[in-house]
């Protein structure tokens, strides 16, 4: 064999292991979207993002009466409301809440009117944004959320959660080390971000379940 023929085959066999290294597949065999080196930047902006709402909410100073937690939120010196209890939250006020609302509660969590950012380190009777939020952090296990206005970004950590989109519409989910469900009935498509930074599209009228980089269709 000549040396020409030779170098042909070295630079096609190059070809093929540059193609399947940078290649990306979902555990149905599907090729998802290979990332720029712009898309790597997001995705580190927003897992950056979703930790510093996350460690700021840990931080904070928690109330135990939902009374003291609804001053909190009117308080413009306060920069994070915390409640720790066991009480049904329910935030309904005249203006955008400008702030991280961080909740630890056994009770429910209803969002009646705009928040700024909330994360949820417990909600065991569930979680409804009927307002708009611009972004949810899920750090408690078996959190259901039910979307039901506009919401910004949903970012997962905890396990076995569920995100219902019923009425409203979510810009993009992550989900990091976890294991969720999420049931997409109102956005023709969302965006969903895995652990690896795998971005995965979601259909309208479908069940997902998502665990660690794995993402498939329900049955």
């Amino acid at each position: 064999m000549t040396k020409k023929a030779l170098s042909i085959i070295l630079v096609l066999l190059l070809s093929v292991s540059v193609f399947t290294a940078c290649s990306v597949f979902t555990d149905k065999g599907e090729e998802a979207t290979l990332r720029s080196d712009s898309d790597s930047v997001n995705i580190a902006e927003d897992f950056s993002l979703a930790d510093e709402q996350i460690s700021k909410a840990k931080d904070a100073v928690s109330v135990a009466t939902n009374d003291a937690f609804q001053k909190n939120l009117l308080n413009p010196e306060i920069n994070v409301a915390s409640f720790y209890g066991a009480a049904d939250i329910v935030i309904e006020n005249e203006t955008k809440i400008e702030k991280t609302v961080s909740l630890r509660t056994t009770g429910s969590v209803s969002i009646n009117s705009p928040v700024e950012s909330v994360v949820l380190l417990e909600a065991s009777g569930g979680f409804s944004a009927n307002a708009e939020v611009d972004s949810v952090a899920v750090v408690g296990q078996s959190v259901a959320c039910s979307i039901n206005s506009s919401v910004g970004t949903v970012s997962v950590t905890g396990k076995d959660c569920t995100v219902n989109i019923n009425k409203g519409t979510v810009s993009k989910i992550i989900v990091r080390n976890s294991t969720a469900v999420i049931n997409n009935f109102t956005n023709d498509t969302v965006e969903v971000t895995l652990t690896n930074g795998t971005k995965v599209s979601v259909e309208k009228n479908k069940s997902y379940i998502v665990k660690d980089n794995l993402i498939k269709e329900a049955d």
